[in-house]
């Protein structure tokens, strides 16, 4: 090839040579080399090829029409200098405007080690014998991702101080999943580390298969459909978990139960106040709604003492802990209480309006949400002053409140339902039909679960979506419900019984 075509070809080369998509795309291969393609197991071979286009003109312009051209492709970590670390040789055949295509084929990885830099490689075009190609063409972001294509791994070093600090981030900003895994046959996903956690999980977690205490104890829900039984006191109402047994309140006995969920050995029979229905556990003592006598009774937990009895408004029913403080809500005076729980003597802190006929509290991490039963809402209040946050509609005569890390779940005993509004913002999720006039809820991780008071049944919804897993027969008009991390505990009011399924 003479002179003057080599230094056409060269400014030709400027102009029109340069491909966008093809640097782009050969851009990704470095990206590939640079993380070092490594899958778990061998794969078949994979190529990752990419379509590369340009024109060839001579000293006055003129297309270099209907030949056969030899091009040899390099890639580098210089701009100038040093070793190319990929090379290809390339018979391109011009058309008669002297444009040609061609595939650039790469093998990862580039070299041994991986790329150091992937934002820093460039390409050396070099055509016939001629002399490479200067400047060489840096290589620029790609459209695609070959490391999606099955087999393909990313391996290499990120430190916890960079942003962000992992090998992949996903940010999705709708409401969908960030992370779908699935297999037909294998595990839909698996996490290995040979120092620190393999699993790190900073909001909630929704466990759809079973966890693993129940997996360690071979425990099944479908399978124990049918129940365990265990008598507890007259007209039990409520449940709670301590860690290591369930507590029922028995509003005609004026007692509370305590049995172990080891194998459901009574620990004890305690006397609280007259008429007890709601309860919550702080850590260390157990608090007990006496509806009839408007207090709180305060069990110690180690052997059921009773601690203190604590004035509140009229008729206290649902109780819930915020880690700091426990809230009793009064459905007689239609607002609810806040008591310190470390304070000794325990007293109520301040009191607050809520809604109509108040009946149930949850706590979200943020903010204190309360069913009102006459109302058909449910009140948010700041836990800091008391402030009424928000108000929302839900179904008819809500009474149930549960929390599953994202969404708070209400059970709608008047309108056979269950509500599923956003926690963030109270946005309404989905409304879920269920059994004859729900009462309690539960969250085991993956599933909500609600008790069916007239249908003597419990219903089983996937918490993602809301649909159906399941209706189980449990007794006569079941009430409270708690999850002990591996087992569901149902308690039958009419019956004074309590089950586990």
């Amino acid at each position: 090839m003479t002179k003057e075509k080599k230094g056409d070809i060269m400014k030709e080369r400027r102009r029109v040579l340069v491909a966008v998509l093809v640097l782009a795309g050969v851009a990704l291969l470095a990206f590939v080399a640079g993380v070092s393609a490594r899958p778990m197991s061998a794969p078949a071979s994979m190529q990752f090829q990419v379509s590369y286009q340009g024109r060839l003109a001579d000293a006055s312009g003129n297309p270099v029409a209907n030949q056969s051209v030899n091009i040899t492709f390099r890639i580098y970590e210089q701009t100038s200098g040093g070793s190319a670390i990929w090379t290809q040789n390339s018979t391109v055949a011009t058309d008669a405007n002297g444009l040609f295509t061609t595939l650039l084929s790469v093998d990862p990885p580039l070299k041994a080690g991986g790329v150091e830099a992937i934002n820093n490689l460039w390409l050396g075009v070099q055509v016939g014998s001629d002399p490479e190609m200067t400047p060489r063409q840096r290589l620029t972001g790609a459209p695609y991702a070959f490391t999606l294509i099955p087999g393909a791994g990313i391996s290499g070093t990120v430190s916890s101080t960079q942003d962000p600090k992992a090998m992949l981030a996903i940010n999705n900003m709708g409401t969908g999943a960030g992370i779908v895994a699935q297999s037909e046959k294998g595990m839909g996903a698996m996490f290995n580390s040979s120092e620190g956690p393999s699993l790190v999980v900073g909001g909630s977690v929704l466990m759809e298969g079973a966890n693993l205490r129940r997996i360690a104890l071979h425990r099944w829900y479908e399978v124990n459909e049918a129940g365990i039984r265990f008598a507890v006191g007259g007209e039990p109402k409520g449940a709670v978990f301590d860690g290591m047994s369930i507590w029922v309140s028995n509003s005609i006995t004026n007692t509370v139960t305590r049995r172990l969920v080891s194998d459901g050995s009574v620990i004890g029979n305690y006397p609280v106040g007259h008429y007890p229905i709601g309860m919550a556990f702080d850590g260390g003592r157990l608090w007990v709604a006496c509806r009839n006598d408007n207090t709180v009774s305060v069990l110690r937990m180690m052997d059921g003492q009773l601690v203190a009895t604590v004035p509140v408004g009229t008729n206290p029913n649902g109780l819930c802990f915020d880690g700091r403080f426990i809230w009793v809500v009064n459905e007689g005076s239609n607002n609810v209480s806040k008591i310190r729980a470390g304070a000794i003597p325990p007293a109520v802190v301040d009191t607050y309006p809520c809604g109509s006929n108040p009946r149930m509290v949850a706590f979200d991490g943020k903010n204190i949400w309360i069913t009102n039963e006459t109302g058909g809402t449910v009140t948010v209040l700041n836990p800091a002053t008391g402030a009424i946050v928000a108000t929302y509609a839900v179904g008819t005569a809500p009474i149930g409140i549960t929390f599953d890390g994202a969404s708070m779940w209400i059970a709608n005993s008047g309108s056979d339902s269950v509500t599923r509004l956003r926690s963030s913002d109270g946005g309404l999720l989905g409304t879920y039909p269920v059994g004859d006039e729900p009462r309690g809820l539960a969250f085991d991780g993956g599933y909500i679960w609600v008790t069916n008071f007239s249908g003597d049944s419990v219903t089983k919804l996937r918490a993602r979506d809301g649909s159906l897993v399941g209706t189980y027969e449990v007794g006569d008009g079941p009430r409270g419900i708690t999850f002990d991390g591996c087992n569901m505990w149902v308690v039958n009011g009419n019956e004074a019984s309590l089950v586990v399924l």
